[in-house]
């Protein structure tokens, strides 16, 4: 007897699927998909109800191709995300436990065409991108690149291949344009010329290096990025119509954030060269100059005559802007009292860090700001440099709200004819490209904002080509994983191989551990909760200890003898006074919580406690208006009574973050950052009753979180100096109570492959006394250009 046949059209849960078009539908929309994640979809469902061991998925998938174990586990991901299957339900798709993947939802063979289908004949099938050899899952991917070794520990953790599962990432990147958030809710005027559909996203570059930050050549034809393809970051060329691009800057030193002057004959950047600044170099590379002494992602007017640049951006964003002359001179402030706006100098505001950003108006003399001000309203402020005459944009109540609970915007760019604005926007764990059409005379907006791009990666770095038509962005993927490396706690020094601790499809970014380093309570992010999970590090048993959408807790920290974890609930939406105003102490155990109560218009975040268990250590103000400082709080044994907060260190002008009890209970480490303006922070020592501050480090950079070695003689922390985020430390002496010797740096993230996480105010590590636990990013990306973005 011949076999039958397989199913051209299926029909799953909500569901339904196009065999020979390659064409995933849910809940009557298409739903874009990779060739291989479509090829994984096909290879469950005509194996429904049985488990599928790991082996049967690599002979079938990925023959005659040797890929890591990794990329299953990405594909798998990716195709329960297209599927719409939660990360708490089991829907579609089961784990199964060290053998494989089973297919547990009922399978619907149809005979006719499924009516999405009927409904959309022009539905682009799966990666219609471009032909790829089969077994390759990305674009970036060129013949003759094999898979890498598995990865290794640093020092030894060496670098590992990220092509398979980031390919993954990227192709799925299918522009679903013109999802419009909504209609107009009154007449705009705005000429609506062509349909969103005939937006293009096209791929420009396939290099291995994470290509990013794209700027646009005035005639259009070029675009300059930055990309680590030489072993560091470095400025290259890519001419639209060539195969590849030409090398710019090869200084050993990270050059970043291109952008091309208005004639065309300067490209301007940041260099952590001679210290660090804003540099240019000639659009043939044969030039090249200082412009400042320092600065970050300059900004060239329209009219050429200014450079714009922000001040340090490490912990809390950007908090002062300034201009320059393209040939150098002295750096003029920009808009102080604008920025004092959104930045709320003189405040402390608990709940979200306080931050701006910047772009040239079109008109080439004005400048925008955005942020979210005093009030938490988002705001946009247009003015002269010298912020004189500001124009307020009127946001309308739908927008305003539309911000408020669905997607924050960031970075943005104008539209050359000022009728448009272009956002990166997060949005449901999710980086895309929004758009918002204004007025250009009042520069009011006219709609709601617009998503323009939906993807599965990152879409960051937008860069609007001249003609306005077109936006180049950089889209890629960033798997953050807790890594334990070996090392020597005593001296500092990276003695064996790292092991990864988490899979990285939540983001995991912050690390806790136990003082004997048995157990790990980590943050990470899943279907838009907010979660802390619990990880045990012998078994590697993994356990949800708190999950919320309506607060994000501040990272537990654990008592001396691992029974306890003591936290806030950071971004409140909590209508219960008592909660909202106490600290949490958990019992994992038990499943408990208990209150400690703090004085009335007292905010503290937990940092640590005492070795009796009787105080908890942290950061903390007595009211809002008040700065941070460092105080303890008696606790009973079972953490369930509270009494005054005791400041231990203060300073009117200072904001003191992370303080960490010594082994020993005599010293305080602690973070000192300006409370107006923090380029710069300094790490001290304190007495733990109080007294003179012992400085660690010198505050010419920004060094965080400090940490005690567990026999008290050696503080680490998180720097940003040498240009790059890496672990420091510097030796101390307990009976003396002052530092020994200079800082000595411990990791070496300096390539490409693997870094430390960009947001230094939310990188936590544990320093135990053979392993360093760190949050490690494991980027990658490429440029791709959107074309008919203003229609």
């Amino acid at each position: 007897m011949t076999p039958r046949p397989p199913a051209r059209f299926y029909r799953v849960g909500s569901c339904q699927i196009d065999a020979r078009r390659r064409q995933l539908w849910r809940d009557g929309e298409p739903v874009p998909l990779t060739a291989k994640t479509f090829d994984l979809l096909l290879f469950l469902v005509r194996r429904p109800n049985r488990v599928i061991e790991k082996a049967e998925f690599f002979a079938v998938l990925w023959r005659d191709t040797t890929v890591v174990e990794a990329n299953l586990v990405r594909q798998v991901s990716l195709l329960r995300k297209a599927l719409g299957q939660r990360s708490d339900s089991h829907d579609y798709i089961v784990t199964i436990p060290g053998r494989g993947y089973e297919f547990v939802a009922d399978v619907e063979e149809l005979e006719a065409e499924p009516p999405a289908a009927v409904q959309d004949e022009a539905a682009p099938p799966a990666m219609a991108q471009r032909p790829r050899p089969e077994g390759q899952d990305g674009p970036e991917r060129q013949e003759g690149h094999g898979e890498p070794a598995a990865p290794r520990g640093e020092g030894a953790v060496a670098a590992a291949s990220r092509s398979v599962w980031v390919g993954a990432m990227l192709t799925a990147v299918v522009v679903i344009a013109g999802i419009s958030a909504s209609a107009l809710w009154w007449t705009s005027g705005l000429d609506r010329q062509a349909s969103s559909a005939e937006r293009v996203l096209r791929q420009v570059t396939y290099e291995e290096g994470s290509p990013r930050e794209p700027s646009w050549s005035p005639d259009g034809r070029q675009i300059a990025f930055t990309s680590d393809k030489s072993g560091n970051a470095d400025l290259w060329v890519q001419t639209l119509d060539a195969p590849g691009p030409r090398q710019l800057t090869t200084d050993s030193a990270q050059d970043t954030t291109p952008d091309w002057s208005p004639d065309g004959r300067w490209i301007v950047f940041r260099s952590e060269r001679d210290g660090g600044g804003i540099f240019r170099i000639s659009a043939d590379g044969t030039r090249e100059e200082r412009v400042a002494t320092f600065g970050f992602h300059p900004q060239w007017s329209r009219a050429g005559d200014l450079i714009l640049f922000s001040g340090p951006t490490v912990r809390t964003g950007p908090r002062k802007f300034f201009v320059v002359e393209p040939d150098g001179g002295i750096p003029r402030e920009v808009a102080v009292d604008i920025v004092a706006r959104f930045t709320n100098a003189g405040t402390v505001k608990v709940g979200w860090l306080n931050s701006v950003t910047a772009a040239w108006h079109p008109d080439g003399r004005r400048v925008s700001f955005w942020g979210r001000a005093a009030d938490g309203r988002w705001e946009l402020v247009t003015t002269d440099v010298a912020g004189r005459r500001p124009t307020v944009s009127d946001i309308p109540a739908p927008a305003q709200e539309k911000l408020q609970r669905e997607v924050a915007f960031s970075r943005f760019v104008w539209g050359p004819d000022g009728r448009h604005l272009y956002f990166e926007g997060e949005a449901a764990a999710a980086t895309n490209i929004w758009r918002v059409a204004v007025n250009a005379a009042t520069l009011a907006w006219l709609d709601l904002p617009e998503r323009l791009t939906m993807s599965a990666g990152e879409e960051r770095d937008l860069a609007i080509a001249p003609d306005g038509t077109s936006l180049a962005i950089s889209i890629g993927s960033a798997r953050t994983r807790l890594w334990a490396i070996d090392f020597d706690g005593r001296t500092g020094q990276i003695v064996g191989q790292g092991d990864v601790l988490t899979s990285g499809n939540a983001g995991e970014i912050d690390a806790e551990a136990t003082r004997d380093g048995t157990k790990i309570a980590y943050r990470a992010t899943r279907a838009g909760r907010n979660e802390v999970w619990e990880l045990d590090t012998a078994s590697r048993q993994e356990r949800l200890l708190l999950a919320s959408t309506g607060w994000r807790p501040s990272l537990p920290r654990w008592s001396p003898d691992g029974r306890l974890m003591a936290f806030n609930r950071g971004t409140l939406q909590e209508r219960d006074a008592r909660v909202a105003d106490a600290i949490s102490v958990l019992s994992p155990a038990e499943g408990r919580e208990r209150l400690v109560s703090l004085p009335p218009g007292a905010n503290m975040r937990p940092t640590d406690w005492s070795a009796d268990g009787h105080t908890i250590l942290g950061e903390c103000h007595v009211a809002a208006d008040q700065p941070m400082s460092v105080c303890g709080l008696r606790v009973d044994a079972a953490g369930e009574s509270g009494s005054a907060m005791r400041m231990i260190a203060t300073d009117p002008r200072l904001n003191l973050w992370v303080p960490r009890l010594s082994p020993d209970q005599r010293w305080v480490a602690f973070l000192a950052a300006g409370v107006v303006d923090a380029p710069t922070s300094q790490v001290f020592v304190t007495g733990v009753t109080g007294g003179a501050w012992i400085p660690v480090t010198d505050g010419q950079s920004f060094d965080d979180k400090p940490r005690w070695s567990p026999d008290g003689r050696t503080i680490y922390f998180i720097s940003s100096r040498e240009g790059v985020l890496n672990v420091w430390a510097r030796r101390f002496d307990p009976a003396a109570g002052r530092p020994a010797g200079q800082p000595f740096r411990v990791t070496d993230f300096s390539g490409p492959e693997r870094i430390l996480p960009s947001q230094i105010s939310r990188i936590e590590f544990a320093v135990t006394r053979d392993r360093l636990i760190l949050p490690i990013t494991e980027p990658a990306s490429n440029l791709w250009v959107l074309e008919h973005a203003d229609r």
